[in-house]
């Protein structure tokens, strides 16, 4: 795959797909004219570098698609779909939280429905601003990071057969960016849930490890958008992803290995005839937090050995 079509399909990458083939076809023949024009002049075939030159004059794929999309405020055309798209996935999953979650958890503790309807509807008010600004921040961020005088041809994706492998589906970054948007907000505010706070392993979690696991979060959800932004890997992002989540299974490995005793204490005390009915859903709930914590561990180890690999590979295909 030659660099034309490599610079073309990563702007098509950013266009609507109703337009999508026309637009591609029309800068396709524009720039394929440039270059013949150029070997006409010189009276010989362009080199490499001499089509990359050509490419970096058209400019960035995200800066050339925005040119057949009209102007919006604040957040360019590129990026307003996406944006709009992770923001109602993210809006939706905190009201799904706060009506499935929230509203039963107080008329259990004794709130009228009605009660319970509208305080929860009160604090989802208060509460639904912040996914919106963060959101919002996070892709004006990308809006204005976008610095055509950075950009050159030579920072397209590899268009080697192999390397088909590493162009993203936009719709899994951004679910899983709309996901840690969401635990983050979550994490935030106290991680607060009536079954978990009084289960030793989840007081751990959520005080000794709180930062690791929030930054850690961060990380995951700044690549989710970074990947929304580019949809395709670079060595760079795959060696952040095989980062995060070989630290992600460090943390959990450490709580599990500091919390293993007393994990065993309370399942113990939980089989004894004697042990009350609280105890018995602590023990249960703890159990459950470790058993998640190790296949999380696991599955860790093995995503990031996966990411690393195809990290020295995509990086030995672009040498």
């Amino acid at each position: 795959m030659d660099m034309v079509t490599r610079y073309m399909r990563a702007v098509g990458a950013f266009l609507p797909q109703a337009q999508r083939v026309d637009i591609v076809n029309e800068l396709t023949e524009d720039v394929r004219s440039q270059i013949e024009d150029k070997e006409e002049e010189l009276g010989r075939p362009l080199t490499d570098a001499e089509v990359e030159a050509i490419l970096t004059r058209s400019g960035p794929p995200l800066q050339v698609a925005s040119r057949y999309l009209p102007q919006r405020w604040l957040i360019g055309p590129a990026l307003l779909p996406s944006y709009f798209l992770v923001l109602k996935i993210v809006l939706a999953a905190l009201i799904g939280a706060f009506f499935l979650v929230l509203l039963p958890v107080r008329v259990f503790q004794g709130a009228s429905l009605l009660e319970a309807l509208i305080q929860s509807i009160s604090t989802l008010w208060i509460a639904i601003w912040i996914p919106i600004g963060i959101v919002t921040v996070i892709f004006a961020a990308i809006e204005w990071s976008q610095a055509p005088r950075s950009w050159t041809a030579g920072q397209l994706p590899n268009g080697r057969e192999t390397a088909d492998a590493n162009v993203i589906t936009r719709s899994e970054p951004i679910v899983q960016a709309a996901l840690t948007t969401v635990f983050v907000l979550w994490w935030i505010s106290g991680a607060s849930f009536p079954v978990l706070n009084d289960v030793p392993l989840w007081q751990t979690l959520t005080h000794e490890v709180y930062w690791p696991v929030l930054l850690l979060s961060l990380g995951g959800t700044a690549l989710a958008v970074a990947n929304i932004v580019r949809p395709y890997w670079t060595p760079l992002r795959l060696g952040v992803r095989a980062a995060l989540d070989g630290l992600g299974a460090v943390v959990a490995f450490i709580i599990l290995n500091a919390e293993r005793a007393q994990v065993t204490a309370d399942v113990t005390t939980a089989t004894n005839e004697a042990a009350s009915s609280v105890a018995r859903v602590t023990a249960g709930v703890g159990l459950s937090i470790a058993i998640t914590l190790a296949i999380v561990g696991v599955v860790g180890v093995l995503s990031c050995v996966s990411y690393l690999i195809r990290c020295v590979r995509l990086a030995a295909q672009q040498r």
